[in-house]
Parts: structure tokens; sequence; C-alpha cells
């Protein structure tokens, strides 16, 4: 499968307009049913989006970087869990990496002093998307 060396699976969040819109966070199902089939810790609310950020669709990598930089937190609830833990970040859908990346650098920037793995369902290629 892949390397399970994690402590906490965590999501990419939506801010909180966008998930009362939606009515649910499709990573946060994914890495809640993750946990439970490899018997993990799952927190979804470890990470916060404070920003609100353009749709990511049509806008160039540096143009997402950009766009989200910035824009996740760490919930200062769950801060002093972090210290030497490795975490699994569960995204939909990879397209440049920028919103992985942002979540990674926020966990960094907050004194995460662990390894930072990345999983997504689905990856956008670059032939299927003329913006990339």
């Amino acid at each position: 499968m892949f390397n399970e060396n994690f402590d906490i699976i965590t999501s990419v969040p939506l801010t909180n307009k966008r998930l009362r819109s939606r009515k649910y966070n499709q990573s946060a199902i994914l890495a809640q049913e993750l946990a439970r089939k490899l018997n993990k810790k799952c927190n979804n609310l470890l990470l916060k989006k404070t920003k609100e950020t353009k749709v990511q669709a049509g806008l160039s990598k540096k143009d997402r970087q950009k766009n989200l930089k910035n824009a996740f937190k760490v919930n200062p609830r769950y801060k002093e869990q972090l210290t030497a833990k490795n975490i699994l970040i569960i995204d939909d859908v990879y397209t440049t990496g920028s919103t992985l990346n942002e979540c990674a650098r926020t966990l960094k920037r907050e004194g995460f002093t662990g390894k930072i793995y990345g999983l997504v369902l689905a990856r956008v290629f670059r032939d299927a998307h003329p913006y990339i």
C-alpha cells in the first residue's frame, strides 16, 4: 500500500462559509474512513482555513500558490499535540500541489517537527488541464 509511518490523519480544511454551503468536506470524509480502516487517529480540526480564496480551477500554478498563501492556520487547541508526530494530510484532488504544500508550510511555520505525508484521491494531469 504506502508508508503507514504516521500518527495522525487530517484533511485539507474548508472555510466555514464554504463548508456551510457545501454541507460536507469530501477530504475530511476520506480522512475519517482511511483512519478507521488503518486504525489511526483522525483529527480533521487540526488545520483551519481562515482566508477566503478564489476557486483554484483555471488558475496557473503561480496564481494558485499566491491564492493560498497564509490561508491556513493550526488550530491552537491541538498545537501541543503536534510535537514529534508524523501527519498524513488528505486532499481530494491534486493539480499542482499548491494546497498540500501550503498546509505543510503552515504546520512547519507553527513549530511542527515531524514528517508530513500527503495523499490524494485524484490527480489532474497537465494534458487534461490547459491552465497548468
